[in-house]
């Protein structure tokens, strides 16, 4: 029924909510600032790493966290200001999006959508999940060379095809194989191994080729670095420690060394902070053996209230909201929503406050 349908429609609200809130804060505290220049300063102007660093692996990190369309809207106008095309950039973003799409938001097209449409079991939305992972790796192979191909000459592609697969299995193996236990984590997951392994790549130029130099066609963006970084043309200039001394001698050198080196760690885990505080803390609540699943998700009412001809209105002490027999429907319909296990206060707005707390001196 339409009160039914309405009440559902909270649980998508909600985590596109949180997320936008979260990204809100790592924009204004200058951390999505700092990954975009840090990644810009990783990939060296090569243009089938930036399209495999950000518009592959990047792209998978936010639509595993958040989904509901966030990738495009992040890493398009990334890639863009390196001088690839707006039309093309947008385009490789959704092309791309299809292969995370089975598993973003944290899984919520298969726990919420799928199980909602169809009430099958936990076990079944697995099952449901592992053949989706099987049939993206198999599309993965020949298709995410041609998404490529939007935004970087074929010559180019052809020369970094060893790169181009390493980057894909990086991410599609983990998520091929965390298919197997959950239908929540798999592309998070993956992608946080994917997007690390294909920064190493990078740096490593393990199967990077040389470009023909004619793959973009904006004005690239000015060169960044890991201390001060701007963005493209924007103003937002994020700081960072001072340089490493190179000409210091002795004991001094050592210590002003270590001293930078320390500096930098700090800086790189606090700016990080919202996308790995994100994953752990979703880990934490969902993982069978640890007890937060339970306590989060315990309906037993601790409160109830009779709502007429609407149903009873109960909430337990886990913050779980439900509406038991809808419109007195004889199909006893009902509703539920755990506050605090949908991704929406848990993790978002905790992290994004965190974030908040953090960097509010900026």
């Amino acid at each position: 029924c339409l009160v039914s349908g309405a009440l559902q429609a909270i649980t998508p609200i909600a985590i596109v909510a949180g997320a936008i809130y979260l990204f809100e804060c790592m924009e204004s505290t200058g951390c999505l600032a700092w990954m975009r220049g840090s990644m810009k300063s990783i990939t060296g102007n090569h243009p089938v790493a930036e399209v495999m660093l950000i518009g592959w692996g990047f792209h998978f990190l936010v639509e595993g966290a958040s989904g509901f369309g966030t990738p495009a809207a992040l890493a398009a106008p990334i890639l863009h200001s390196m001088g690839h095309g707006k039309l093309e950039s947008v385009v490789c973003l959704l092309l791309f999006n299809g292969f995370s799409a089975s598993f973003g938001a944290v899984g919520t097209p298969l726990w919420f959508g799928m199980a909602q449409a169809t009430e099958v079991a936990n076990d079944d939305l697995v099952r449901i999940g592992t053949l989706s992972a099987v049939a993206l790796c198999a599309c993965a192979v020949v298709i995410v060379p041609l998404v490529v191909r939007t935004l970087v000459p074929w010559e180019d592609v052809r020369a970094n095809l060893l790169f181009i697969y390493l980057s894909i299995a990086s991410i599609m193996l983990p998520v091929f194989c965390i298919s197997f236990v959950s239908a929540e984590f798999p592309t998070i997951i993956g992608a946080v191994i994917g997007t690390i392994f294909t920064a190493m790549l990078i740096v490593l130029k393990v199967g990077l080729k040389p470009c023909s130099g004619s793959a973009k066609s904006g004005n690239t963006a000015a060169t960044q670095s890991f201390g001060g970084m701007q963005v493209g043309n924007a103003d937002t200039v994020v700081s960072g420690p001072p340089a490493i001394p190179v000409r210091l001698t002795g004991q001094r050198s050592v210590v002003m060394l270590t001293r930078s080196v320390r500096a930098r760690t700090r800086n790189v885990v606090g700016r990080t902070l919202p996308l790995w505080l994100t994953v752990l803390l979703l880990v934490l609540t969902r993982l069978e053996p640890l007890p937060l699943k339970r306590l989060l998700t315990n309906a037993t009412p601790a409160a109830e209230l009779q709502l007429g001809i609407l149903g009873d209105l109960t909430l337990s002490s886990s913050l779980v909201f439900g509406l038991r027999n809808i419109m007195r429907s004889p199909q006893h319909k009902s509703w539920s929503f755990a506050a605090l296990y949908v991704p929406f206060i848990v993790p978002f707005i905790v992290v994004g406050s965190v974030t908040l707390m953090m960097y509010c001196r900026e």
